[in-house]
């Protein structure tokens, strides 16, 4: 099985020198805005507890076939992925595709596509979640890797999973669970200096790629001209806004309410800082995203938008449990922008806080190393110092710091598990859902409550001293 789906498909081997080598994307030569797409899935009707072991395997055989892989498919098997609340743009599944021969090795898929909400639906539609992932990995990933081999280096986009289709309302991806042993560290406890190494060279790598690529075919201009909406802004949109822009503001009020209840040192200094954003903490990060001068914007890259512990796998050595690899997953949020955003994102969503402040200036400079190196490497070299790094991290840190007060802490993450998108009647309600299940947890976990209350003061102490007006 492995040799012939060799010979059939176009193989990158920068994935991780797999024996199952497979493109990564089937659909490379059928652009999304090209009239077959339009026919290619359009009688293929989408994933439900309600479809029959044969429809199920008949959509998996007309996508393996359309792609150029005419082994006979015996059977193909859907379950839920049992990530509740991993994602919030997608319902993810796992299937796996057996062959008539039993020899074949059978092929592992993750799964992700639209929520049966249709509220949901249409804010997805909106932010265009799935064009951007599928542009990403089925037009972008293969010409940066033709762009990186003109180079003369290979391997650097092992960073990414392999990806076997994607479309404007489905996309298949490698299991990295099932097939290579990756797994999601628990968001709410936050990475330490280990996962940390990982996570942030590989965002430099991420960053530096694009950077050489965009500057290789002339500017953001003609990228974005071939490469279209990866830039595309999701979190200006007023669908998004009017999603989120209440869940920042409760999360405000939230915070102010524990603080007020617990009697912390500093307690009234955090107060004071939170209430100063009462009311406009979501246009403050979006001022955040759109002000920039002519200097920074020389180091604007393509942003992975939504660069956080749920979003990036890590794999383990069984024997000694060290991580030996890492992966950025969910292409759903890319943006054109400062590579500020991603960095203070990142630091603020999901690295201990105790490691962030002892480790920040090695965290960057780690992080530095792995751009410029990169960059290099793919011939357009950057100019671009730890302090200058260190300014536009904290010219741009509204962004990273106060989406992830809203979104990334422990009360917040345990909301998410238990908050069902489909049970909504509509996205409105969104946000009221997920403080009763806040609530649920604040009631339950008081002492926890407490050390929430002392690291607040911290976190708030800590955004006066780094931001820059």
């Amino acid at each position: 099985m492995q040799r012939r789906l060799s010979h059939i498909l176009i193989s990158y081997h920068f994935m991780f020198d797999f024996r199952l080598a497979l493109s990564v994307s089937y659909c490379c030569t059928n652009k999304l805005n090209t009239p077959k797409e339009s026919t290619k899935m359009s009688t293929i009707t989408k994933l439900n507890e309600v479809e029959t072991p044969n429809e199920i395997t008949a959509k998996y055989k007309k996508i393996i076939k359309d792609n150029g892989i005419h082994d006979e498919v015996s059977e193909v098997i859907v379950k839920h992925s049992a990530l509740q609340g991993a994602g919030m743009v997608s319902r993810q599944l796992y299937a796996t595709v057996k062959f008539m021969d039993s020899s074949f090795t059978p092929l592992n898929l993750f799964v992700k596509e639209y929520i049966d909400n249709p509220h949901h639906t249409e804010l997805i539609d909106d932010i265009k979640a799935f064009e951007k992932e599928s542009r990403f990995f089925t037009e972008y990933i293969p010409a940066l890797d033709e762009f990186c081999k003109a180079k003369g280096h290979e391997g650097l986009l092992d960073i990414y999973p392999k990806c076997y289709y994607g479309d404007k309302t489905l996309v298949l991806l490698e299991n990295l669970v099932l097939d290579k042993g990756y797994m999601l560290l628990e968001a709410s406890e936050k990475q330490n200096m280990e996962a940390v190494s990982f996570a942030i060279t590989n965002l430099a790598k991420h960053h530096g790629l694009s950077y050489a690529f965009i500057s290789e075919l002339g500017g953001p201009e003609p990228f974005f001209k071939r490469f279209p909406n990866l830039d595309f802004d999701a979190y200006a949109q007023p669908s998004f806004r009017k999603t989120f822009e209440s869940m920042m503001e409760n999360s405000i009020k939230s915070n102010i309410q524990i603080l007020e209840g617990n009697n912390v040192a500093g307690k009234e200094r955090a107060i004071e800082t939170l209430e100063s954003l009462a009311g406009k903490v979501y246009d403050t990060m979006l001022n955040t995203m759109n002000k920039y001068d002519s200097e920074e914007e020389k180091l604007f890259v393509l942003n992975h938008g939504d660069y956080w512990g749920n979003n990036m796998m890590f794999r383990k050595d069984k024997v000694t449990n060290k991580i030996t690899s890492h992966v950025a997953i969910d292409m759903q949020l890319t943006l054109y922008n400062s590579l500020g955003l991603d960095v203070g994102f990142y630091l603020f969503s999901s690295v201990k806080p105790n490691v962030r402040r002892a480790h920040w200036q090695e965290i960057l400079e780690m992080y530095l190393s792995t751009l410029k190196e990169t960059c290099a490497n793919l011939g357009h070299p950057i100019d671009l110092s730890y302090d200058e790094l260190h300014v536009i991290i904290r010219k741009k840190i509204d962004f990273g710091f106060w989406t992830s007060v809203a979104f990334a802490d422990e009360a917040c993450i345990a909301g998410y598990k238990e908050l069902n998108l489909n049970e909504l009647d509509d996205m409105e309600s969104f946000s009221t859902e997920l403080i009763k299940f806040i609530q649920k947890w604040i009631d339950e976990n008081p002492e926890k409550v407490k050390e929430s209350a002392v690291e607040m003061v911290k976190l708030m102490d800590e955004y006066t001293q780094l931001l820059i007006n």
